[in-house]
């Protein structure tokens, strides 16, 4: 595991390096040279002696790769071995990205995370090929996408948030996140595609990124969030936090509660209003009809938790 990491960081290095050198003269037989007899690397495409010994090197470790014994360590080496080889054989490096994506499905899940904010070994190891993916080719991270199952996956147990074990939708946001900056519209398709995932952290980070390079998109895409999502039925007061946190940053990502009264705009739109009650009273009677199926003597709540609902409904009002 630590050879293969120190042999990449390596290649990264001297890859980079390469980039200081001006153009030399290639040696007499070179990878560049076997590339542009396959027409995979374009003839005016000159590569410096440094460049080519890496590409010979890192030639050499993606035959070794499929040796490592974890599976981890295998995807996540591949997949950037793949990323280094995309300007020079774009074939080879799709390959390596489908045949990474693919095996991901024989890592093993472990136990459930202890939160359901974080990730499982799948979901992180497809999170970043697709990350990766992306920013070479945004349509075949999107077929790559198509083919993660959308059925939730069992587990033994019965607390987990069940919204949470649906894949495809939190994978939506991420591959989403990466093209905000330049293709906001085909982001807003697949933030809509994540809402199986619920009013999660994810999604409300995804649509704060897309606020900041257009605003009346994401408010669109809110309000349509705010009708589709269903309620979480395990923490609907914690929906009402995320929409919070969504409205209390403004579109440069800062808080906005440190402003003048007089001087600070309103903090939810004037057209989001109506949807955001709606979606609050929802929230409301899901609560209210949860502490009185467990109203009794038994039970035992702190009060901070009430003086935080009591803070959030008197926000609403």
């Amino acid at each position: 595991m630590n050879t293969a990491h120190r042999s990449l960081c390596l290649l990264l290095l001297i890859t980079g390096c390469g980039a200081l050198f001006p153009p030399q003269s290639a040696p007499k037989v070179t990878f560049a040279a076997a590339q542009r007899r396959e027409n995979k690397l374009p003839n005016n495409h000159q590569l410096t002696p440094v460049q080519e010994e890496a590409l010979v090197t890192l030639n050499e470790l993606a035959g070794r790769v499929k040796n490592f014994r974890q599976d981890e360590v295998r995807i996540s080496t591949h997949a950037l071995i793949a990323d280094l080889f995309w300007g020079y054989d774009e074939n080879r490096a799709r390959r390596l990205f489908k045949e990474a994506f693919r095996s991901v499905e024989r890592v093993r899940e472990g136990e459930n995370p202890m939160f359901s904010l974080s990730d499982s070994p799948r979901t992180r190891l497809r999170s970043m090929l697709l990350r990766l993916i992306t920013g070479h080719d945004p349509r075949l991270a999107e077929e790559l996408l198509k083919s993660v199952s959308e059925r939730p996956v069992k587990t033994a147990d019965t607390n987990f948030d069940k919204r949470n074990q649906g894949e495809r939708p939190k994978l939506s946001l991420r591959v989403a996140q990466e093209l905000i900056p330049s293709d906001p519209r085909r982001a807003a398709e697949l933030i809509r595609q994540g809402f199986g995932a619920g009013l999660s952290m994810d999604l409300v980070v995804t649509l704060q990124a897309l606020r900041q390079k257009d605003s009346r998109l994401a408010a669109d895409v809110l309000r349509r969030a705010l009708v589709e999502v269903e309620v979480n039925r395990d923490s609907p007061f914690g929906d009402l936090m995320l929409l919070g946190f969504y409205f209390n940053q403004d579109e440069d990502g800062a808080a906005g509660g440190g402003q003048d009264k007089d001087t600070q705009p309103d903090l939810i739109p004037p057209d989001l209003i109506e949807p955001v009650l709606n979606f609050a009273f929802k929230a409301i009677l899901l609560q209210d009809q949860q502490d009185r199926d467990a109203a009794g003597p038994q039970r035992k709540r702190m009060v901070m938790f009430d003086m935080i609902d009591q803070g959030m409904l008197a926000a609403l009002l």
